[in-house]
């Protein structure tokens, strides 16, 4: 009976949607405009951070989409950038979803199913996005970077140090020209079993930065 008593409720079953609510990260987004009246968009996200199952991949999915349509919303066609830590490696669904624009076929079973919480009239949720993003260090460099995270994760005195690509900087398609990217260390040339931060490094995650120009006529029409 003390087993029992001390044990608690169960844990909730994990369901799509409900995590998706539960979640309250924030998308910060501003709007600027150049010397010459050229408007662009700047947006920053912090994607909740869920690994390790087909369902948490599908929270993900649904945040990253959420994301891109609340920026390209803002913009009102004019030029944007979504960067910050999206917490997704380059490999996975969530990423092909904002740099192609949809799931295929062979990622189909990463779409979230239905909502069955939305009232009968509202609109569905589409893992799809009006444009698809173009990264700005796979644009300059033809991949990304070899990592952009070094930590010891919550298992970390039995694990490897988690050392990944999660950070981006996005932008709109046609729109911008990289000029050039910050240089980011390779996996090859860091001790493994010495994570970040550290005295270099204040924080796990490296700083990326890029220089960006519009691209000729891309400014939008000041509203």
């Amino acid at each position: 009976w003390r087993v029992l008593l001390d044990s608690g409720p169960p844990p909730r079953p994990f369901e799509v949607w409900s995590e998706v609510a539960r979640r309250e990260n924030t998308l910060i987004a501003a709007e600027f405009e150049t010397t010459r009246g050229e408007r662009f968009c700047v947006g920053c996200y912090h994607m909740p951070c869920l690994f390790g199952s087909l369902d948490k991949e599908r929270v993900m999915i649904v945040h990253a989409a959420l994301a891109a349509e609340v920026v390209q919303t803002f913009a009102r066609g004019a030029p944007y950038l979504l960067a910050g830590d999206f917490n997704i490696k380059p490999g996975d669904a969530a990423y092909h979803l904002l740099t192609s624009g949809d799931l295929d076929e062979p990622r189909a079973e990463y779409r979230p199913p239905d909502n069955p919480r939305l009232p009968d009239r509202a609109r569905p949720f589409r893992a799809s996005l009006r444009e698809p993003l173009q990264s700005a260090y796979a644009a300059k460099l033809g991949a990304e970077p070899d990592f952009t995270n070094f930590a010891f994760t919550s298992n970390s005195k039995t694990d490897d140090a988690f050392i990944e690509t999660l950070d981006y900087i996005f932008c709109k398609p046609h729109s911008w020209t990289v000029l050039r990217v910050k240089p980011l260390p390779a996996k090859a040339h860091v001790d493994l079993a010495k994570p970040y931060p550290d005295a270099r490094n204040p924080s796990d995650h490296l700083l990326l930065a890029a220089d960006l120009r519009l691209s000729g006529g891309a400014g939008g029409a000041p509203p």
